[in-house]
């Protein structure tokens, strides 16, 4: 579920009050934001398949797919500070939506269980509020689009296992810098920790949808699929499974 509206907050030091918030009498400001929650289990992406619960991992795909429907640039994301976290999300599963400039402009995270309890919630619901001025900001003026291609999308995946302290925001720029320009998508729709991978390890499943010009168009596929293959074990230490 979304929801567009107000957040409202005191703040006497006006030097600490995020972009685009207005005035709402002395002290008190709000700001337009929108939020996005996600609570149980998700439709199975093909018949047969498993059904997923939703996680930090699918609402960061909601996110960038809002992005990039925008034109937005992709964000990155950092962990909250402990001197500043928001004490709705839970400590150590949270963290904060990042510009280009590093600017935070949004958080996101799980639900802190003590809520989550008082509440009567089932799961690990998760949540993201994301500052709609800033967001907007991002948005290019002019917004080139392309024409649509006679060609199927080829869909591949791709499991990598990585250090676990590896942000997933560097395994997804480096695919997206390595894929090509028939690249057209690139989200997380899986990650495994346990002892199949070992402590300090973490195995993640990556989507990945070209869209080819022509017909035919596999072996250049397949050599981006190289390229990502190499810059993920090159800059990431990855083990390609």
């Amino acid at each position: 579920m979304f929801e567009v509206g107000k957040t409202y907050q005191y703040a006497p030091d006006v030097r600490r009050l995020p972009p685009g918030a207005e005035t709402a009498g002395k002290g008190r400001f709000e700001v337009w934001h929108l939020g996005i929650g996600l609570l149980g289990s998700e439709a199975p992406a093909a018949v047969g398949s498993p059904s997923r619960q939703a996680d930090v991992a699918r609402l960061k795909g909601v996110i960038e797919a809002l992005h990039a429907a925008l034109g937005a640039p992709t964000p990155s994301y950092r962990a909250e500070p402990e001197d500043d976290r928001h004490p709705h999300l839970h400590p150590g599963r949270a963290g904060r939506l990042v510009d280009p400039a590093g600017h935070d402009y949004g958080s996101l995270g799980e639900v802190d269980p003590r809520i989550t309890e008082e509440w009567g919630l089932p799961d690990r619901p998760v949540v993201a509020a994301i500052n709609l001025p800033l967001l907007l900001g991002l948005v290019p003026a002019a917004v080139r689009v392309a024409a649509v291609s006679a060609a199927q999308p080829v869909d591949r995946d791709l499991a990598v296992l990585l250090d676990e302290a590896t942000p997933i925001g560097e395994l997804l720029r480096l695919v997206r810098a390595n894929a090509g320009p028939m690249l057209v998508e690139a989200r997380l729709f899986d990650e495994y920790r346990g002892t199949q991978v070992g402590a300090g390890r973490v195995s993640y499943a990556v989507s990945l949808r070209f869209q080819p010009e022509t017909t035919g168009d596999d072996k250049a596929i397949e050599k981006a699929m190289n390229r990502i293959r190499g810059a993920l074990t090159h800059h990431l230490g990855a083990e390609i499974r």
